[in-house]
């Protein structure tokens, strides 16, 4: 063989192997190339966004799509977490520039209602981008799983009573979702009044109401274990523990509760602290 004709063919394999990783790339994930498409789904479906910031010529990011992207595990998560896109910041230099881009790959995760981001610049092998991902997941979701037509209601003075919260208690329990109550299927409950997004999801909370419930009445537990403080939680930062619904008073609270749920589910601690609630 000639070297001529051993130069091409050694060239079309490359272009060969080219091909066939951006094709394994290509049906990986659900990547979309336009920002606000992915935005207005991610407020949709209440999920996080990652969005990969890349270009033709970046040879980690070729590298990353061929490798950890078509990854199984990183497959499923994004798929069942997040809302995914990829922007060539070559063709999108203005959303380049608000996210601030300063090297490629960068992968950013957006929570699409406070617009809030977490990043990661580089190569990213299987173990790190799975480890990044699964650390945002819980921190991210929490402050997306609201809805994009309705601001959260903040209530910092449980001494005033009202609405608990405007969304349905027995969605958030039930399927995770915040879902706008309506004023239609409400009740009274311990001085507040609750909403429901239905007439069936009002008859689910009256047959088992405990199971629906806020703990300590939707006081934040971990302002009342560590500040003894009896401040109302909301709705948006809501943990599940033991089967049981706690309203964290923030984000940051609710992380902490997450990182030690035992020590501020008590009960009895919080109850004794502050001298509130009897359940």
């Amino acid at each position: 063989m000639s070297r001529i004709c051993m130069k091409h063919c050694i060239i079309m394999l490359v272009y060969i192997v080219a091909i066939g990783a951006q094709s394994a790339f290509a049906a990986s994930a659900h990547w979309q190339p336009d920002y606000e498409k992915a935005k207005k789904q991610a407020l949709a479906e209440s999920k996080p966004i990652v969005a990969m910031f890349t270009a033709s010529w970046c040879g980690p990011c070729k590298r990353m799509k061929s490798t950890t992207l078509v990854d199984g595990n990183v497959k499923r998560l994004l798929r069942s977490h997040f809302v995914t896109v990829m922007i060539d910041t070559d063709r999108n230099p203005s959303l380049t520039r608000q996210f601030n881009i300063t090297g490629m790959p960068t992968v950013v995760i957006i929570d699409p209602v406070t617009g809030k981001s977490e990043r990661v610049i580089g190569f990213q092998r299987r173990g790190q981008f799975l480890s990044f991902l699964n650390m945002n997941k819980k921190e991210m979701q929490l402050a997306s799983a609201v809805t994009h037509t309705e601001k959260p209601i903040v209530k910092t003075q449980p001494e005033q009573k009202g609405l608990l919260t405007s969304f349905c208690l027995v969605n958030i329990v039930n399927s995770g979702k915040l879902l706008k109550g309506n004023s239609n299927y409400s009740v009274e409950k311990e001085g507040y009044t609750v909403q429901f997004a239905s007439a069936e999801d009002k008859q689910t909370f009256l047959k088992n109401p405990e199971k629906y419930w806020p703990q300590y009445n939707g006081n934040c537990p971990v302002m009342l274990t560590t500040s003894r403080r009896s401040v109302l939680g909301e709705a948006r930062w809501s943990v599940e523990y033991d089967d049981k619904l706690f309203f964290c008073h923030s984000k940051e609270h609710a992380m902490k509760f997450i990182e030690a749920p035992a020590k501020f589910a008590s009960q009895n601690i919080a109850a004794k602290e502050v001298g509130i609630l009897k359940r």
